[in-house]
């Protein structure tokens, strides 16, 4: 018995130790990193916009979800590179030609013409956060463009990117349920009991996808409403739950997917 016991405790410890490592694979990427400062991000705007915060406390809130939205400016430098590794690989011509479509609106705009205004914003506010006095060549420049106050809009302007990207993940988040959905009716008939635990594990990854992708549509259209230098469409505690939620629940995909 006592054997048995020291058998149980010790599987106990290798499956806690798993997981550990399982979640450090997780955290310990890029992707990771930015899922971290993105739950940071929005948690504090959910603080921040929260009925009966007082005053202070708000405004601590918001600044620090202001300035972990800033810093993952570092790790959307990548996301162009993703969005052509995706073009080049993830796109391919066995799919049925819908899904190519969807697959390739999602790499093209949301991948690469995202984050190449992303970074282009993050340039520009970069420039002017110089001693203008001390710039005259650039800021001459710039204005002539038109570019010398206009980071702010182009970075409300790249949310349509962001938006057709949600819209063609829900498409291509649909398709894949109403297929998981049919293999578990065939699994059903068969009484396939293996086939059956699987599609179910499919079926809630699925379901946490699309929690991602609903929560990000709103989100798409708060900071698309910000051009002009105008305010959000949502109060900002209700878009600090949404991106709270929606990264909250990709993290558990990848997590699990990890494994």
């Amino acid at each position: 018995q006592k054997t048995d016991l020291f058998r149980e405790d010790d599987g106990k410890m290798r499956c806690r130790k798993a997981t550990l490592t399982q979640l450090c694979d997780t955290l310990g990427t890029l992707w990771g990193s930015d899922r971290v400062l993105r739950s940071v991000q929005y948690g504090m705007r959910a603080i921040g916009g929260a009925p009966g915060v007082p005053e202070e406390a708000r405004v601590v809130a918001l600044t620090f979800g202001t300035a972990f939205s800033q810093a993952r400016y570092v790790t959307r430098l990548y996301g162009v590179l993703d969005g052509v590794e995706g073009l080049t690989r993830g796109v391919s011509k066995r799919r049925p030609r819908d899904e190519q479509l969807a697959l390739t609106v999602q790499y093209a705009l949301g991948g690469v013409a995202f984050h190449v205004m992303e970074n282009v914003s993050l340039i520009l506010a970069i420039i002017r956060r110089c001693d203008e006095a001390k710039i005259p060549t650039f800021k001459r420049v710039m204005q002539s463009l038109g570019l010398w106050d206009a980071a702010a809009n182009i970075d409300a302007a790249a949310q349509i990117f962001w938006l057709a990207e949600v819209f063609a993940k829900l498409y291509l988040s649909i398709k894949a349920q109403v297929e998981n959905a049919s293999e578990m009716r065939e699994a059903e008939q068969r009484c396939d009991k293996t086939r059956q635990a699987v599609l179910r594990r499919e079926r809630a990854l699925l379901l946490l996808d699309l929690v991602k992708i609903v929560c990000d549509a709103p989100l798409a259209v708060h900071f698309l409403a910000m051009y002009g230098k105008r305010k959000g469409a949502l109060n900002p505690g209700v878009a600090g739950l949404l991106g709270l939620a929606g990264s909250l629940a990709q993290f558990v995909v990848r997590f699990r997917k990890q494994a």
